[in-house]
């Protein structure tokens, strides 16, 4: 696998730990699933796509702001 053959050089650059990291990010959804999920919740609920933004571009700000946790949307 490609992160075994660059290990090497990663921690002869210090950054082994960001390098195990992709690891996770990987395995996990994306903060760009997270937006569809959302815009989509938010466009069933009957939002206009503008709206439906504004929903995603809230959520961004909280998450930003750690107002909310960046992890995987909840459905209701």
């Amino acid at each position: 696998m490609i992160l075994d053959d660059i290990a090497p050089d990663a921690e002869a650059l210090g950054c082994a730990a960001e390098l195990a990291q992709t690891r996770v990010i990987a395995r996990k959804d994306t903060n760009a699933d997270r937006q569809l999920a959302i815009f989509g919740e938010a466009r069933k609920g009957g939002a206009r796509a503008k709206e439906a933004l504004a929903a995603v571009v809230d959520w961004m700000a909280d998450a930003m702001a750690g107002k909310t946790l960046p992890g995987p949307v909840r459905s209701s």
